[in-house]
């Protein structure tokens, strides 16, 4: 027996570029002037310095003494856990956005270090944990922008975005240059799970970007559940090291205005079927994408150390559109199976992998059918991307596509002719064809998507990008001889008439007929006759072609009424 928890998380990348009448549409969903009337911050953690010496005043962080209500930090030392924090009031998963705006002026004290002045967390825990003069990062997820002295300029800080997973932080480089005793307006948006942006404007109508205002950052997508306001350091530094300056007016919103140039829109979304008696059950995807972006495909981390990616194959006889995964359990428990989904979009310069993954929760009271599957592991992505094109006749072009995948497993290969009529999709290391209408130069790129496994079960998207110019010159020039266009034939026809070996080839060339061949005519790449060579009932004709110009030729033999026609390419 299964039963399903209520929470399902479904995560949508959604990047759009939001103009200000989405303003009327916002709700505020956390604000704060900093009043004492109106503000129930809790004080936590240690205001002693720990290894300082005695007789160090702690200084102070506190709500309420400025113009208006202020946070104040005031000669606000290193090495503490002291903090401020506030409940958000509700709470928001890795797939809500949010708006964070607010005042912010860097006190003239500040002395290399670094403070914490806007930390959404997960619970209330401090950043560090600092025990006998050393630190630790803690379990607690958060988002924050952080501010330190890290700059060689005496009179300028820098602000950046940080995010940590638990125990996994991440470091982000690039940061905004501020002057200290200067008033800012700061916003913060969360786009999407994995993606945020952090503006820094000098009016308050949040309008005029200051120098290397805005940036972007990469989020780590799995923080969720954040439910809590903190003010502290974001460092550990020494006592000797000080820091000044103050925020007001708080406002979070439910909507975001900033745009980091993509254009993902998928939503990853699952279901399941039993089709055994205890724990088999068939997954199959509901995710979906929106305008602009193309769904490449799905694969399920079963929560129990497997992984499977969804096919069209069901053993059961099902239909599902976007594909289905058949799994069992071997024991009965709580799982988490998670189903990443991707898609591609074009970002103006090339093709881009957008995953998102969507997670719920299984319960299984009965299980005795253990099926296997594959167990996760590291799995790196490894794609050799590449092709060669050939020009025939009336803008025809055959393509050879060279391009492997060594590890990983493979999505999709998307092909663009570079004459603006949109992606063309192929198997891995399928040949294909294209005709061109017009004669000019184009740039044909093929990009191979895939992904990787990493060692605790995520799924990673991988691409390759080759390019290469084709040169259209034969519009406007007829083909002269029957099937020059290499049409596709049924499996009966498919009993070859001759071989060629060599091919591609430098001189000498071998051509093997079968019995009752005529014939062998060498059209040059119009469609002109070049070379008629009698066989003789020979089954076997070696021919030098040295004096032959590098180029495409194709290559004629008739046999019992039926036509054959070849492309040998002279190097």
């Amino acid at each position: 027996m299964k039963t399903k928890s209520l929470l399902k998380f479904a995560v949508t990348l959604l990047i759009a570029f939001v103009t200000n009448s989405n303003l009327s549409a916002q709700n505020i969903i956390f604000s704060d002037d900093f009043n004492y009337s109106s503000s129930t911050w809790t004080a936590r953690g240690n205001q002693t310095f720990v290894g300082a010496p005695t007789g160090v005043a702690p200084g102070s962080l506190t709500i309420g003494n400025g113009p208006g209500g202020t946070v104040n930090w005031s000669d606000f030392r290193g090495r503490q856990t002291f903090r401020l924090t506030k409940s958000l009031g509700s709470t928001l998963t890795h797939s809500d956005k949010f708006r964070a705006e607010f005042d912010f002026i860097f006190g003239p004290s500040l002395q290399d270090y670094g403070a914490h002045i806007f930390t959404i967390t997960e619970n209330t825990d401090p950043i560090y944990s600092i025990s006998s003069g050393s630190s630790v990062r803690t379990n607690n997820s958060f988002i924050m922008i952080s501010v330190s002295d890290d700059l060689t300029a005496n009179d300028q800080v820098e602000a950046r975005i940080e995010d940590r997973f638990q125990n996994n932080i991440t470091n982000s480089s690039q940061g905004i240059e501020i002057n200290r005793s200067t008033k800012y307006y700061f916003r913060i948006e969360r786009l999407r799970d994995n993606k945020a942006i952090l503006s820094i404007f000098n009016d308050a109508t949040f309008t005029n970007h200051i120098n290397g205002s805005p940036v972007c950052y990469d989020l780590d997508p799995r923080i969720t559940d954040l439910k809590n306001i903190q003010y502290g350091v974001s460092t550990t530094s020494s006592y000797t090291r000080t820091i000044g300056g103050s925020i007001d007016n708080l406002n979070i919103y439910d909507n975001t205005l900033g745009d980091c140039g993509d254009d993902c829109n998928i939503t990853a979304l699952w279901d399941e079927t039993q089709n055994s008696t205890y724990c088999g059950y068939e997954f199959y995807s509901l995710s979906s994408v929106g305008t602009g972006n193309t769904m490449m495909g799905s694969v399920m981390n079963f929560g129990d150390g497997t992984f499977g990616q969804l096919g069209n194959y069901s053993p059961f006889g099902n239909t599902f559109p976007n594909g289905s995964v058949y799994h069992a359990y071997a024991n009965p428990g709580i799982y988490t199976p998670c189903i990443t989904s991707f898609s591609y979009v074009f970002d103006g310069q090339g093709y881009v992998c957008c995953p998102n993954v969507s997670c719920e929760q299984l319960t299984f009271e009965n299980c005795d059918n253990y099926e296997a599957a594959s167990q996760i592991r590291a799995i790196p992505c490894t794609i050799n991307e590449s092709f060669n094109a050939y020009e025939k006749c009336e803008g025809q072009f055959d393509f050879y596509n060279n391009s492997t995948m060594s590890s990983g497993f493979h999505l999709t290969t998307v092909v663009d002719f570079g004459d603006g009529t949109g992606p063309s999709e192929v198997d891995l290391g399928e040949n294909f064809n294209y005709q061109y209408s017009q004669n000019g130069t184009y740039d044909v790129c093929i990009t191979v998507f895939g992904f990787s496994v990493t060692a605790n079960g995520d799924f990673v998207c991988c691409s390759e990008v080759f390019c290469e110019q084709v040169t259209v010159t034969s519009i406007g020039k007829v083909c002269e001889f029957e099937d020059i266009f290499f049409r596709k034939r049924s499996p009966t026809e498919e009993e070859s008439v001759f071989t060629i070996a060599p091919n591609p080839v430098v001189n000498d060339v071998k051509i093997t007929l079968n019995p009752g061949s005529n014939d062998i005519k060498i059209f040059s790449i119009d469609g002109r006759l070049i070379e008629r060579i009698n066989v003789l009932d020979q089954n076997v004709k070696l021919l030098n072609i040295d004096e032959y110009e590098s180029g495409i030729y194709f290559i004629s033999v008739e046999n019992g009424g039926k036509i054959e026609t070849k492309k040998l390419v002279k190097q």
